[in-house]
């Protein structure tokens, strides 16, 4: 447990660094490149699904985020926030305007999350950066205040990291036949709560593309790694049908 000199220099911490997040007013806010080292912020137009990935953030974790947008048009109704330490409680601000949360323990959140609808649909890149005014971050203590990276959602992308890859393709070979209450992380690309052999196909269409970048086809692996499921994929088909 912390004694009370440790949580009041915890807060006054956040307060700075809250302080620091809302100072930020530029016209638009996150970068259009892919960098190894800054958080990703990946977008789908379709529904105005949002996911921050943590992983290419400092310590693999986000401590503080924000969001803002001049128009007020967030949706907070879909929200859904990160949970642990103090995310949730004294610094959440989820509003039309802004969306944001601070874990003043510092140890924030891992992996990817999934903010749930809640920017509008539709945009492009571009106009999505256009759209935010502030998209920032803190990784671990001290590692200083970043502008998130932004990507599209690719169709086939189960994990959200931003691009279609073998951990893609192991998540429709492992819900292959699932019939229903499946969603995107079990590899149901087309939303109709199942994932079969349409879901299969829009992998092979996008595999190797990026949310950043004109997809990149990798044929010789998707080969391979459709030669190596696919008895097993045939075989769950077959057990579906009977």
């Amino acid at each position: 447990m912390f004694n009370t000199q440790t949580r009041i220099l915890l807060v006054a911490l956040c307060i700075l660094a809250v302080t620091t997040l809302v100072s930020t007013t530029a016209s638009a806010a996150g970068n259009l490149t892919d960098s190894s080292n800054i958080a990703d912020l990946i977008y789908d137009p379709a529904v105005g699904n949002v996911w921050l990935n943590a992983k290419e953030a400092s310590g693999s974790v986000i401590t503080i985020f924000q969001f803002e947008n001049d128009a007020g048009t967030f949706r907070p109704e879909n929200y859904t926030g990160p949970t642990g330490g103090t995310f949730g409680m004294h610094f959440e601000d989820v509003s039309t305007d802004v969306i944001a949360d601070t874990d003043y323990t510092f140890t924030g959140f891992s992996g990817t999350h999934n903010f749930g609808n809640i920017f509008p649909t539709g945009m492009s890149l571009v106009q999505l950066q256009d759209y935010l005014t502030v998209a920032v971050y803190l990784g671990e203590l001290g590692s200083g205040q970043r502008d998130v990276d932004l990507l599209l959602a690719s169709p086939g992308d189960a994990d959200a990291d931003g691009d279609v890859d073998a951990a893609d393709y192991i998540a429709v070979k492992t819900h292959m036949g699932m019939a229903h209450g499946a969603d995107l992380a079990d590899g149901d690309f087309d939303s109709d709560n199942d994932v079969d052999w349409y879901d299969l196909q829009i992998l092979t269409d996008s595999y190797g593309s990026s949310g950043a970048s004109s997809p990149t086809p990798e044929p010789t692996t998707l080969v391979i790694l459709l030669a190596s499921g696919l008895p097993a994929l045939l075989k769950r088909r077959q057990h579906v049908k009977s």
